[in-house]
């Protein structure tokens, strides 16, 4: 009885055999297992921009496929609008936070910022400022435990699958503190975004002088919209489809009328954030690019 059995399960798992080899020559096998290296990278993938509204100074966040990247942390009283940002992402980790420059309105609120997320690598430009805000800061990363990293121009990293590259500062003799701010072009799908800090002529000519790719999709206008900042033919050279001012359109008179008036010479769809509040920007796995603003009858300021 028990060889009759055994025969009737070999005879079972022979033609469970013949049919497995049947409709290999049918069915693709290999798309239930992911190949050597992992899954291909999903398709659903997007880069999202936040501009965050922290009135007369900068922050944005950057998320791309669950990896985040803050710069700038605005003015010390936008700290908790930064943070909430964040929380509102389910952010508790930054892969890189950029302090694109030692200025209290760019890191004014990052001490207190990064004082409750965990923070893997921080960029700084290599200059220092001699003020309360900027010891509170490096106070901060020490107490964190973290090193401060200085890319080099060229230097290049990964968010997730958006590449960030950086472009200046290309020099460290600059008499003008803004003209240290690190300036790094995001990629993805086939789009970029251009974060300037408060860079200014010189630097932008080195950039342009190096032969580096400025060109971008989206502008981060430089130094919130200062017209010695924004000459023709930086703005030109970046080429920009759409702009971010990060201003409270009080302080400094910024943006000036004649940046405002470069934009508009060549076309290009400008948003502010002293009108619009915080500006989001989502660039699918297709490029398709989408704006979101804070203040639903903002007007988009266009040519």
């Amino acid at each position: 009885m028990r060889n009759a059995f055994a025969k009737k399960k070999l005879l079972m798992v022979s033609a469970l055999l013949t049919a497995v080899v049947f409709l290999s020559g049918c069915f693709d096998f290999s798309s239930l297992f992911p190949p050597r290296g992992g899954m291909p990278s999903d398709s659903s993938s997007s880069l999202t921009v936040v501009f965050i509204d922290v009135g007369q100074g900068d922050s944005e966040l950057i998320i791309c496929d669950g990896k985040a990247m803050l710069i700038d942390a605005g003015v010390s009283d936008a700290a908790d609008d930064v943070s909430e940002c964040l929380s509102s992402y389910g952010i508790t980790e930054l892969e890189y936070l950029v302090a694109t420059h030692p200025h209290s309105d760019h890191i004014g609120g990052m001490s207190k910022v990064i004082g409750g997320v965990t923070v893997n690598n921080v960029l700084m430009p290599d200059v220092v400022h001699d003020t309360a805000t900027f010891e509170k800061l490096l106070d901060m990363i020490e107490f964190k435990g973290l090193e401060i990293e200085t890319p080099s121009p060229g230097d290049s990293f990964n968010l997730g699958s958006a590449l960030c590259t950086v472009l200046a500062p290309q020099s460290g003799n600059y008499s003008d503190l803004n003209d240290y701010s690190l300036v790094i072009r995001v990629e993805f799908a086939g789009r970029s975004v251009l974060f300037t800090g408060d860079t200014g002529k010189k630097p932008q000519g080195e950039m342009l002088d190096a032969g580096f790719d400025v060109s971008a999709d989206v502008y981060k206008v430089a130094h919130h919209g200062s017209a010695d900042n924004n000459l023709e033919d930086w703005v030109s050279a970046v080429s920009p489809e759409y702009a971010v001012i990060s201003c409270d359109g009080k302080s400094y008179n910024h943006p000036h009328d004649e940046t405002l008036d470069v934009l508009t010479k060549y076309g290009v769809k400008t948003y502010r954030t002293d009108r619009d509040g915080s500006v989001t920007l989502t660039i699918d796995s297709s490029g398709n690019m989408i704006f979101k603003t804070d203040n639903a009858s903002a007007r988009l300021l266009s040519a």
